[in-house]
């Protein structure tokens, strides 16, 4: 990352912006180059100074900070817009999508919020622009139907989300398709980390707001983390999920479907109604296991389960992930088990898996050569395949 990111501070009272200049003042990465009381002035001064991250207050006479925002998006596309507000007025961070908007920070904030919330901003764009150039294909405007990928184990700990999440990228680089991401880890969800994804927006709002949504608008409660990947991410608490339920995920699932050519949705390790749900909606179920006994119980256990539910053999794909050589229980040991055939064997590869998910990098775009990388790619190739 740059070491001075330039930055726009604008707020109608100058104390708040004092404080916000204090704030920054602590980490050399930042240097505030010009201020603004309103929206009128933020305009001028973004067209005169070219900063890289606009600090944004709502509230503004003259012209208020959606307005700007607009205005700014317009004339300076790549600039970073982070509004600031009031916790009550987190409706207008929906709005503002449509603005250019990319994060929203809630007062009071302090000195980690607000150098976090600009630092990850930034990344999450230098991630966009170099995705850009490096191989993406464009991405189609005309849905021929979305295919609905949901993966599952009946085992925790076993790699579900780091398959999730680089099968996501691994379909949008192949096709060149939109894929939408949904964590239905309701509780404990990762998704949001393994992308370095921090948002005030998550599957809470969308159900808040349920009953006046439209597929039209969904997108406006999603994160575009990369271009054709928009994502849905777990509630900020555990005890959200009580207000989550499954006529909820099905509304979802089917207004996603109208806008976008695949689905990934991960899932937590039970047999809970919105697993369930996620579970009889999908095309195309990807079961993951490792190779440990205590894996191959649950997930066999769970495969029962499923075929409980009268599912087509053809439905289900089986994954084994962090495989070391060929050494303990073989390949075909585990066909025997499951009476069913591996699809795709990931290798063990500690290190990478490790580094990627510390820095929130999916190792679809943090490490191509890696073999992991390989059967993501091998396994976004089946699915592109077999829903073709």
């Amino acid at each position: 990352m740059q070491k001075d990111i330039s930055v726009m501070i604008v707020d109608d009272i100058e104390e708040t912006r004092e404080l916000i200049k204090v704030f920054l003042s602590f980490s050399n990465k930042f240097e505030v180059i010009c201020e603004a009381g309103n929206g009128l002035e933020a305009v001028k001064n973004a067209r005169k100074y070219n900063p890289h991250v606009i600090l944004m207050d709502i509230n503004m006479p003259e012209m208020d900070g959606l307005q700007a925002a607009e205005k700014i998006s317009m004339m300076m596309p790549e600039a970073i817009i982070i509004l600031l507000s009031v916790q009550d007025e987190k409706e207008y961070f929906k709005k503002a999508m449509n603005c250019g908007v990319r994060d929203f920070i809630a007062k009071p904030f302090d000195t980690e919020t607000i150098t976090n919330t600009i630092l990850n901003a930034v990344d999450r764009e230098q991630r966009k622009n170099k995705i850009k150039t490096t191989g993406i294909k464009e991405i189609v405007t005309e849905s021929k139907g979305c295919e609905v990928i949901t993966v599952f184990s009946t085992k925790g700990g076993v790699g579900k989300t780091t398959v999730a999440v680089n099968t996501a990228i691994g379909l949008a680089q192949k096709t060149g398709k939109r894929v939408a991401v949904m964590d239905l880890d309701l509780q404990f969800g990762d998704v949001g980390l393994m992308l370095d994804i921090e948002s005030t927006r998550t599957i809470s709002n969308i159900v808040e707001d349920i009953s006046t949504i439209t597929s039209d608008r969904i997108e406006e409660y999603m994160i575009e983390y990369m271009p054709g990947v928009r994502v849905i991410t777990a509630p900020i608490k555990p005890e959200q999920a009580d207000y989550i339920a499954s006529n909820h995920i099905e509304k979802i699932i089917e207004m996603l479907k109208k806008n976008h050519d695949y689905l990934i949705i991960d899932t937590r390790a039970s047999f809970d109604e919105i697993t369930i749900t996620a579970l009889d909606k999908a095309d195309q179920i990807v079961m993951v296991s490792t190779k440990d006994m205590l894996s191959l119980k649950d997930v066999k256990l769970g495969m029962n389960v499923m075929k409980s539910f009268n599912y087509s053999d053809s439905k289900i794909m089986v994954i084994l992930n962090r495989i070391v050589g060929k050494f303990g229980i073989s390949i075909k040991d585990v066909e025997n088990i499951f009476e069913k055939k591996v699809n795709i064997v990931i290798p063990e590869d500690q290190k990478t898996v490790l580094i990627s998910a510390n820095k929130g990098i999916p190792i679809m775009i943090h490490d191509k050569k890696s073999k992991v990388c390989k059967e993501i790619q091998r396994l976004s190739e089946i699915i592109s395949r077999n829903i073709a």
